[in-house]
């Protein structure tokens, strides 16, 4: 390893493809511009021949964990190139699929920020490094659970509030019926009993006595009576029966005064009771504002959860929302740059990695149509300098034949035929040696051979530069076709170019 660092130009994608063992597939020409690796070095090699050392095993675990569930992943990462340098760069991994099936695995690659990278090292140069992980209860949260988790909590305050209203009822009519039963009835015998021991003590001897005669049958016996009165009244039953039969003034005006003591004992319970009463009265409505306070707490507890819970959703499920909105937005305007966030939670943060999946594929596209144009355009290039030389060759060729044709030509080769015949003409009335005559006539069949010889050549010379002129034709349409082929080229480079931010060229 060196400390050679590679930068990777700004918009420059870089991108690999792999099967599900990691074996890779497909390398694009930045991938092998930036790695130093040719494509032949590449195409069936594990994808680890680009990791880096300094980078830490948990973020491979976390990368391989990550896209086994099918979900896309991104990183910073550093690589290695042929030479031991390195690069640094923004990774998404996305799966590929076919006919519902993974069936591989896509990279994705640009040019990571100085404060991307600086964060990055100083986390990867930590022993025992981890990748912060997504919490559980932010992965519980989907807009099914949110939907379920808000329906039950509704439901639980309003039973809450049920039982807590319907209890408080319930209690009140029970305590105003002890209240009724303990404190009113008492209190109806104490001021009977009052009433009447008042009257005893106004009324004359004889009819006191049988008042408190009457006292301590009515009322020593009843469960409502408190017990010191029952007590005090059994004691003046005993007194009135000894001054009944001793006739004794002394004793008439103890009764007199017990009596008494009875009427403000008497007063004394009536007031106690209702002190007692007043109590508990109070402490029912105590009670009653305590359950008031708790329900108020409970709906005050209620809207501040669902606010809460409210704020959660704003966060969790509909910003995530408007992110992936705005994605497909910057996608349908042809911006592909978009750096979508992959932590969303429930759908909303599948449709947002569904999202991230498919600007990748379209960056994957907008690279091979890329480098398809690039290839048509080297072919076209070359085409017309192959289509250049064989039409100047083809017209060089054209201008000897037509030279070489008009050097041959039959009109000398008939003069010299007529002359033989005129000097066969004039030797056939002289006697000549049969030599002389046989060589005349031999030399006049190799002339006729050589003119019929020299009229198929000319012949064949016809038909080569008519085939030249045939040729030539067929290398005027082929540029025809080399013209559409650049123009299809140039239309592919639009196309590409509309996918990239203004100003720019696609990985420029």
């Amino acid at each position: 390893m060196s400390d050679i660092e590679y930068k990777v130009p700004l918009h420059t994608a870089i991108v690999s493809k792999t099967d599900l063992s990691g074996m890779i597939t497909y390398a694009n020409d930045a991938f092998i511009a930036i790695s130093g690796f040719s494509r032949e070095e590449l195409i069936g090699k594990p994808h680890n021949i680009v990791r880096h050392p300094d980078m830490p095993a948990a973020a491979f675990a976390d990368l391989w964990a990550t896209v086994e569930q099918n979900k896309p992943w991104r990183g910073i990462v550093k690589n290695r190139t042929k030479d031991g340098g390195f690069y640094w760069v923004q990774a998404t991994i996305v799966p590929i699929r076919k006919a519902g099936k993974v069936v591989g695995y896509m990279s994705v690659r640009y040019a990571a920020s100085d404060e991307q990278i600086e964060q990055a090292a100083r986390l990867y140069a930590q022993p025992g490094a981890k990748l912060p992980k997504q919490g559980g209860l932010k992965r519980l949260l989907s807009i099914k659970s949110g939907y379920i988790a808000g329906s039950l909590f509704v439901i639980a305050l309003l039973i809450t509030g049920g039982i807590l209203g319907i209890g408080t009822i319930q209690h009140s009519t029970e305590q105003i019926n002890k209240a009724d039963g303990q404190y009113l009835r008492k209190l109806d015998v104490i001021s009977q009993l009052e009433i009447d021991a008042t009257r005893a003590q106004s009324a004359p001897i004889a009819l006191r006595q049988a008042g408190i005669a009457r006292l301590g049958s009515r009322y020593a016996a009843n469960p409502h009576t408190p017990a010191d009165i029952r007590d005090r009244l059994k004691g003046l039953d005993a007194l009135n029966n000894a001054a009944r039969l001793a006739h004794s003034s002394a004793l008439d005006a103890s009764l007199e005064n017990q009596l008494q003591v009875l009427v403000q004992l008497a007063e004394q319970n009536r007031l106690q009771i209702l002190r007692q009463s007043a109590q508990e009265v109070g402490r029912i409505n105590q009670r009653n504002e305590q359950i008031v306070d708790i329900s108020l707490l409970g709906i005050i507890t209620g809207i501040i959860t669902v606010v809460a819970f409210g704020l959660v959703f704003m966060r969790q499920i509909v910003r995530p929302l408007d992110s992936a909105i705005e994605n497909f937005e910057k996608i349908a305007e042809g911006d592909l740059t978009g750096d979508v966030p992959l932590d969303g939670a429930g759908e909303t943060g599948h449709l947002l990695r569904s999202s991230v999946i498919m600007q990748m594929h379209l960056k994957v596209v907008m690279d091979e149509l890329n480098l398809l144009a690039g290839q048509i355009d080297t072919a076209c290039l070359s085409l017309n300098t192959a289509l250049f030389e064989i039409s100047d060759h083809s017209e060089v060729q054209h201008d000897k034949l037509e030279e070489a044709k008009s050097f041959m030509s039959l009109d000398f080769i008939y003069e010299l035929s007529n002359q033989l015949t005129m000097l066969d003409e004039l030797l056939a009335d002289k006697e000549v040696a049969p030599q002389v005559a046989d060589c005349i006539a031999s030399i006049t069949n190799l002339n006729r051979l050589q003119t019929f010889a020299l009229e198929d050549f000319l012949d064949k010379i016809d038909l080569i530069l008519k085939l030249i002129v045939s040729n030539r034709q067929d290398t005027q349409e082929a540029y025809a076709m080399s013209a559409k082929l650049h123009e299809v080229a140039q239309t592919l480079n639009t196309l590409v170019n509309y996918f990239v931010p203004d100003g720019k060229k696609y990985n420029a």
